[in-house]
């Protein structure tokens, strides 16, 4: 809704594509759909435009997540893309409690920047832990293993 709003620029954490299920296999809104009050709900190219600058950070090993980033991505004239590993659909809960949910809207965007304090922020989360042993738990049993025969 950037160009409804007439908003300079858009910061999307973990933004939804569509809840349509005949546009996404992401099943987790599909209750909620309703062919008639939603038709023609996803984002669209009418939507965007080349003069806004979007932003947006997500889980790139969140495949549900994923999916919905790249419909979007291939919509938009220009991104700045923060990949938020191992946060799953929370990546704004991470973030949630630091200054920089105040430097995405009030500093220009500065890849190397952002980077940095998205590090130091995740490293303070109890999200980002909950998944990055989630994710260990199920893909490295043999880590786990290590890890259990160590203490």
């Amino acid at each position: 809704y950037s160009n409804l709003l007439n908003m300079n620029r858009v910061i999307a954490f973990v933004p939804q594509y569509s809840i349509d299920p005949e546009h996404v296999e992401d099943r987790r809104y599909a209750e909620f759909f309703d062919a008639i009050a939603n038709k023609d709900m996803q984002i669209q190219p009418q939507d965007v435009d080349a003069a806004r600058e979007y932003i947006i950070v997500y889980d790139p090993y969140f495949s549900i997540d994923r999916e919905h980033y790249l419909k979007i991505k291939e919509l938009l004239p220009s991104l700045h893309t923060i990949h938020l590993p191992f946060t799953g659909h929370e990546a704004l809960s991470v973030l949630a409690s630091s200054s920089l949910l105040h430097d995405f809207i009030e500093h220009d965007f500065n890849e190397i920047y952002f980077y940095q304090q998205v590090r130091k922020v995740k490293k303070q989360s109890k999200f980002y832990f909950r998944n990055v042993l989630a994710h260990v738990l199920t893909q490295h049993d043999e880590m786990l293993l290590k890890i259990l025969r160590q203490n």
